[in-house]
């Protein structure tokens, strides 16, 4: 019965019903506990799932209850290399709560049970290079974020190769850390890498490929270059319009993004026929009444 609810749990957690999920797995628990008792396998692995539910609903100190319990147990029952995820994600709630310090002990940690379980070049130790990198970019420490990306990077595309979705958040990674620093010219070749895979990979008419196209629109802007940032932002466009519709919030802050490049671009007396003809389409996009 335990394994009945947590199928209808799991189907719930994919539709992203996080109440109803939520509801199924506590059901599923509770079954758990009575056959197995608290110090068992299969009670820390559900606990932890519930931690991500909790995590799903931003309760977060619910999730770290669970996270917590789900720890306890796989350390009492020895299941070591299960314990790096808790770690993990026991230093992601301490992270979103603005507790660096907590949030970098536990992720080393993670690390550290990683690279003993699996080596150095496993994806696990290239998620934790990449949370620590995270917590250091949100300190403002450029110089360290950069260095753990350069590692995760280094992993993925040894495990990976260059050609990979892991390869190609990697590079945007790196790109946010360069844009953050105000060295837009560096973050576009990171973000050009990135879209060449995206697109390799997905397709261009793909979500990913959007929001790489939003990014390289956002950096085109700050370095002043008003065509390729439209070029960017229409093509961001057109691809959020056929997967989110008209009215999603994503579509209609790239239209806004538009509607303003337009009206900067359009006051340049030397744009050309061609330039002027292109801007004029970008404005029907973003308007829908061409």
């Amino acid at each position: 019965m335990s394994t009945f609810y947590g199928h209808i749990g799991a189907v719930y957690d994919q539709q992203e019903e996080y109440n109803k999920a939520l509801g199924y797995h506590l059901k599923s628990l509770e079954i758990l506990i009575s056959i197995y008792g608290e110090n068992h396998s299969q009670v820390g692995a559900l606990y932890h799932n519930i931690g991500l539910i909790y995590d799903n609903l931003e309760e977060s100190k619910k999730a770290l209850e669970c996270y917590l319990k789900a720890l306890e147990i796989d350390e009492s029952t020895q299941t070591r290399p299960d314990n790096a995820i808790s770690y993990m994600n026991i230093g992601g709630i301490y992270q979103l709560e603005g507790e660096y310090k907590q949030a970098l002990g536990y992720y080393l940690k993670s690390l550290e049970i990683s690279k003993s379980a699996y080596g150095e070049n496993y994806s696990q130790v290239a998620a934790s290079y990449d949370r620590i990198a995270s917590l250091y970019e949100e300190q403002k420490e450029y110089k360290k974020a950069l260095k753990f990306y350069s590692k995760s990077l280094y992993i993925r595309k040894s495990i990976y190769g260059e050609n990979h979705p892991e390869t190609a958040v990697s590079y945007s990674n790196t790109a946010g850390v360069y844009r953050n620093k105000g060295e837009d010219k560096i973050a576009l070749g990171y973000l050009l890498k990135c879209l060449e895979i995206e697109k390799l990979v997905y397709g261009e008419d793909h979500i990913e490929t959007a929001d790489s196209y939003n990014n390289l629109g956002k950096v085109y802007e700050k370095l002043g270059d008003n065509m390729n940032t439209l070029k960017y932002y229409a093509k961001a466009l057109h691809i959020r319009k056929m997967v989110h519709g008209e009215n999603h919030h994503e579509t209609m802050e790239v239209q806004n993004k538009i509607l303003q490049m337009t009206a900067i671009t359009r006051d340049n007396q030397q744009l050309g026929l061609e330039n002027a003809m292109f801007i004029h389409k970008c404005l029907c996009d973003a308007c829908s009444y061409c």
